[in-house]
Formats: structure tokens, sequence, C-alpha cells
């Protein structure tokens, strides 16, 4: 019997690039849970004990960190308030704010809704950057009505006064398996926005009423409001290969 030759013709690779190579990055809480908001009046009402009335410039100007326990002590030195007056102050300013963000009655910012969907649906990978633990992060997700969309989550262990930093982007990236450059990132304040472009990532600022005055030269685009986004508009200008 003759043996039947071996085709020792080269396998074809893959060149196309669809959405599929690409992601789209988003801070969980402070973009689609409307965490700041939220937090404003949390603490603007625990200040209401020791007389005290936090303006929104005042909670732009020291509050715009990751947890409470990275700003309580700059924000009581300012108000004057004693380490007595707020020792428990950080503690009971984080649990408000966890049980918040995994209560079915958070806010959900309409826009931000809305463009995961779209994406998920152009097949469009999705992940979610968390402070939270996996566990709250999924009760987040289910509250929000994104529970069974799809949405990869990426929950840091490591959130300091500067999360999320340029390598918290990396490593999402990493972890997806996907290049700096075909990842956008959406980000609710100037600081998350550079930490992307620093990691060779595009990025998109969602700024809200306590983030709107910053910097925001070098994203795409600022998308500001809940209502009124056009996804399809927006994910064809980031996404060309969508088109």
């Amino acid at each position: 019997m003759t043996k039947k030759k071996e085709d020792n013709k080269p396998q074809e690779v893959k060149t196309e690039i669809t959405l599929a190579d690409f992601t789209l990055f988003f801070e969980l809480e402070n973009i689609l849970a409307c965490a700041r908001e939220r937090l404003f009046q949390q603490v603007a009402e625990s200040m209401k004990k020791w007389d005290k009335e936090l303006t929104v410039p005042e909670f732009s100007r020291y509050c715009l960190y990751p947890l409470p326990k990275h700003f309580v002590p700059k924000l009581a030195a300012a108000y004057g308030l004693t380490s007595e007056q707020t020792g428990k102050w950080a503690a009971e300013l984080e649990a408000a704010r966890v049980a918040y963000l995994t209560s079915p009655g958070l806010k959900v910012h309409a826009g931000m809704k809305a463009l995961i969907e779209a994406a998920l649906a152009k097949g469009l990978p999705v992940c979610a950057l968390s402070a939270l633990t996996p566990t709250q992060t999924q009760n987040l997700l289910a509250h929000s009505g994104l529970g069974s969309a799809g949405v990869e989550m990426f929950c840091s262990d490591e959130v300091d006064a500067n999360f999320p930093r340029a390598d918290t982007w990396m490593k999402m990236a990493r972890e997806l398996n996907k290049t700096s450059r075909r990842c956008v990132v959406f980000a609710g304040s100037s600081r998350a926005c550079k930490a992307a472009l620093s990691s060779g990532m595009r990025s998109v600022a969602v700024p809200d009423a306590y983030t709107s005055f910053q910097d925001y030269s070098g994203s795409e685009m600022i998308l500001e409001g809940e209502k009124g986004w056009k996804s399809e508009d927006i994910l064809k200008f980031l996404y060309p290969v969508g088109r």
C-alpha cells in the first residue's frame, strides 16, 4: 500500500481583526453605580452631627480618593474636627458605601449601561474594574441589571490612594490577554484617565458633578450626563472594525 503524502502546506493564520480582539474597560462603582454622588450625600449627612456643612467644592478637593480611609483624615483636618470626633468615621462611611453598592436600590448610569449592553451584543468584551470583593461586585452587577450580561470582573486587592494606577489597567489587559492599544478605558476622573494613558491604552472620560472641572486632555472622548448617549456612534468611533 502506498502511503499518502502528508500535506506540507503551511496552515492559514487568521489575520482579520474583529471586535473580539479589543475590549472595553470601565470603573464599576464610580461610573455605573454613580458612587460619588451617593458618597457625597453620605458624607454630608454624617457631618451634620458636628454642625458642619459639606460643599461640592470641598468634597471635590478632599474626597476624590477610592475609599473613605484615604480622605477622612484630610477632610477632618480641613473642617477642624478632632480624631476623637472622627475615630470611627471612615469605617462607618465604608460600611454605608458598601451597603449602597450592593443594594437593589442603587442608582444606575443609564448611558453606561446601554453602552455596555450594545458592546456585548456586538461581541466586544467588557470588563469592570472594582475595589469591591468578587461577591460584592457580582451583587452590584446583578442589581444593575447586568448580572447575566457577560461582563468580566477584575476585583483589585491593591486599592491605595492612587487607585486605579497604570499597572492596574495593565494587569486587567494581561488577564484578558489583550494588548494595551486595543483597550479603551472609561474612567470617571482625570487621575484614572491619565493612568490608562500611561499604560498605553486609550481613555474616555465620564465625569460627574465632582470631577467635571478636571483636565481630560488626551482622552478620546468626554461623555457628560447620564442620558442621550448614542451607543452605536460611540462604539463605531472607538472601534473602527465595528463599522
